[in-house]
């Protein structure tokens, strides 16, 4: 499967993962202290 054709998807994946690992990274400082 080629998804590379799909621009628009990749860049919402590439958003997703990015807003995904900044809200783990907050929830792990807030749970840390």
């Amino acid at each position: 499967m080629d998804f590379s054709k799909d621009e628009r998807l990749n860049n919402f994946d590439a958003e997703n993962e990015t807003y995904r690992l900044l809200f783990l990274a907050g929830f792990w400082n807030a749970i840390r202290y």
